[in-house]
C-alpha cells in the first residue's frame, strides 16, 4: 500500500491549464430534477476500515448505497463502511492503482451534509454532485483529494465550507446563497470563480477567497452585499480582476484587496466607506473606472498608494472622486 503522501501525489500532481476530469474515472450519474441526492466518486487503494463517520446528515433518515453491491443502508445521523478491496471489480481499477466505487445519499429533506475523510491513506473522494434545494448547509471535510464539487438546482446555501484542499473545480448551476462567508478560503488551485448570482443578495462575502493564492478572476454578475465584505480577497496574490459586486450596502470594506499585488481591475459598484486598494497593480483607466463607481459620501477615504497608474491620473480624473466628497490617499 502506498503512503499518504504518494496516493495525494498520484491523484493531484496531474493538473493541466484548465481542468480535464481524468478519462479512467467512473461517469458520474444524473440526479434528476425533484430528487434530493449527493452522489460521490471514490477511489478505495485498500482494505477501508469502518469509517463510522464518514457522513453526517442533519435530516433525519437518510439512504446510502455504498457502490460495492451491499444492500443500501437506512441510517440516522452518522455513517460508514468497509470496503473489502479485493472484492471490488477488477473492470474499476486504474493505473494508479486504486479501484472506484460510486456512493449514493438519498434524503428526501435534505438539510445539512458533513463529509469527512479520516483514512486518508485507504481511499479518496474525488468528484462529487449534489442536488438539494432544501440543503443550507454543506461541509466537505475530506477535501485532500477531492478535484470537483458540483451542485444542481438551487443552491440554497448559509454555509459552505470546502476546507481548501485540492479542488481544482466548483459549479453551482443556480446559486441562491444568504451568504458566501468563506466559501473559498483557503482553496488553493481554484483559478476562477464565477458565481451568477445576478439579481441576488448576500448578507456577507467576508472572506469568500481569503488565502487563495492560485485565483485570477473572481465574477459574481452583479451581486448585492448588504452586510459585511470584510477581507474578501485579503491575500489572493494571484488575483487580476474582480467583476461584479454592488457594494452600495455593505457595512464594512475592510481589508477587502489586502495583499492583492497583482489587481488590475476591480469593477464593484456603490462604493460608500473606506477602501484601499494600495499596493495593487491597477493602471490609470482602471483607477478612473473605479472613482466612477464611488457614491458621493462625506469623511471616506479610498487608499491608491502604489498603483502604477497613480502617479499619472489629472487633476480632473482626481476629482471624479475628490468631488463626491473622497479624500483620496495616494
Amino acid at each position: 500500500m502506498k503512503n499518504d503522501l504518494s496516493l495525494h501525489k498520484i491523484l493531484i500532481n496531474k493538473r493541466v491549464q484548465g481542468w480535464v476530469r481524468p478519462a479512467d474515472w467512473l461517469p458520474m450519474p444524473d440526479i434528476p430534477a425533484g430528487e434530493q441526492k449527493a452522489i460521490l466518486l471514490v477511489g478505495i487503494y485498500s482494505d477501508v476500515p469502518d469509517m463510522t463517520q464518514m457522513f453526517t446528515v442533519y435530516s433525519g433518515t437518510y439512504t446510502v448505497d455504498w457502490g460495492d453491491g451491499s444492500p443500501p443502508e437506512n441510517i440516522i445521523g452518522t455513517s460508514g463502511h468497509a470496503y473489502d478491496y479485493a472484492a471490488l471489480p477488477e473492470a474499476t481499477l486504474t493505473p494508479d492503482g486504486y479501484k472506484q466505487v460510486i456512493i449514493t445519499i438519498s434524503c428526501p429533506s435534505f438539510t445539512s451534509l458533513t463529509i469527512s475523510n479520516n483514512f486518508k491513506s485507504h481511499f479518496a473522494i474525488l468528484d462529487i454532485s449534489v442536488r438539494a434545494p432544501s440543503m443550507n448547509g454543506l461541509s466537505i471535510q475530506a477535501s485532500y483529494y477531492a478535484q470537483r464539487l458540483r451542485f444542481f438546482g438551487p443552491a440554497n446555501l448559509t454555509s459552505l465550507n470546502l476546507n481548501g484542499g485540492a479542488f481544482e473545480t466548483v459549479y453551482f448551476e443556480d446559486p441562491n446563497p444568504t451568504k458566501t462567508e468563506r466559501w473559498f478560503r483557503n482553496c488553493y488551485r481554484i483559478t476562477d470563480i464565477d458565481l451568477n448570482m445576478a439579481g441576488k443578495t448576500i448578507t456577507s462575502l467576508e472572506r469568500i477567497a481569503e488565502y487563495n493564492y492560485a485565483v485570477k478572476s473572481v465574477n459574481l454578475h452583479g451581486v448585492k452585499v448588504s452586510g459585511t465584505s470584510v477581507a474578501a480577497f485579503y491575500n489572493c496574490s494571484s488575483l487580476e480582476e474582480v467583476l461584479g459586486i454592488d457594494v452600495e450596502n455593505a457595512t464594512s470594506l475592510s481589508s477587502m484587496f489586502a495583499y492583492c499585488y497583482k489587481l488590475r481591475r476591480a469593477n464593484i459598484t456603490g462604493i460608500a466607506l473606506n477602501i484601499s486598494f494600495a499596493d495593487c497593480l491597477i493602471h490609470r483607466d482602471e483607477l478612473v473606472e473605479i472613482f466612477n463607481n464611488l457614491k458621493t459620501v462625506s469623511g471616506q477615504t479610498i487608499t491608491i498608494t502604489n498603483n502604477p497608474g497613480a502617479a499619472s491620473l489629472t487633476a480632473a480624473e482626481r476629482a471624479i472622486a475628490t468631488d463626491k466628497g473622497w479624500t483620496i490617499t495616494g
